[in-house]
């Protein structure tokens, strides 16, 4: 569940920390996102990845309760981003221990969108960009030009990877593509066959991908420690299974 975290504002200025390249207001990145592109050994049951979900999802919010100070537009839309995505996170687990699996499917795709939309906001989004996406007057560039954007910040070349490695199955999770229609049936029932193996993965990638958009916001808030310490979570999580349609 969500937790209520006591919010203060102050007025708009340019401060250290901010997690933005702009034309008036550079500064450099600390996060090291280069890791999460190995193949980590760790293998977990669905039940087993379950119960770590919920037991991360309690760390970040952890993470994230304290003093929290909306700067300006982009912080706030940065905190939007973030509760948004760990809501999103809690109902594709609870969809999934309740044997709904198709539609926890369907979520993973507004996970790792929020994400790129983050990264991008954070790295590359200018002042007035920012505020016409708050006043739902902006349309952002495709994922594949967000990806490449945000690479060009943050080292490592993990957005691209992320985004080639796993959009298309996304896709078809959301809209209702092949990879979601061919777990419809058991045998000739009408009975939904979705494999453990392949919820266990998504419930880690969009784990991870909620864990980048808190790190993001907590950076943006000169929050280092705490993270670091979400950042230290991702070599925990399984992240070497692969499904495909085949």
């Amino acid at each position: 569940m969500g937790r209520g975290v006591p919010i203060s504002h102050s007025p708009p200025k340019v401060a250290q920390g901010y997690w933005v390249t702009g034309p008036d207001n550079e500064v450099p990145l600390r996060i090291d996102l280069t890791r999460l592109r190995k193949q980590y050994p760790v293998a977990m049951t669905l039940a087993e990845i379950l119960k770590k979900s919920d037991h991360v999802r309690h760390e970040i919010w952890d993470a994230v309760a304290g003093p929290i100070t909306i700067k300006d537009e982009r912080t706030q839309l940065m905190l939007e981003y973030f509760s948004i995505a760990i809501e999103h996170h809690e109902a594709i687990t609870l969809l999934t221990a309740n044997d709904l699996r198709g539609s926890a499917l369907a979520l993973v795709r507004p996970i790792f969108e929020i994400m790129y939309k983050a990264a991008w906001v954070c790295t590359t989004a200018t002042d007035q960009q920012v505020e016409r996406i708050r006043a739902d007057n902006f349309d952002f560039p495709t994922i594949g030009m967000m990806a490449a954007d945000i690479d060009k910040v943050i080292a490592g070349g993990f957005f691209d990877q992320m985004k080639k490695l796993s959009w298309s199955d996304q896709n078809q999770f959301t809209h209702t593509g092949k990879l979601l229609r061919i777990g419809r049936f058991t045998g000739h029932d009408l009975q939904p066959s979705y494999p453990d193996q392949m919820l266990v993965m998504q419930i880690n990638t969009t784990l991870i991908a909620v864990i980048i958009v808190a790190v993001l916001f907590l950076r943006a808030h000169d929050r280092l420690a705490a993270a670091d310490h979400l950042e230290a979570i991702v070599p925990t999580l399984a992240f070497e299974q692969n499904y495909s349609a085949g």
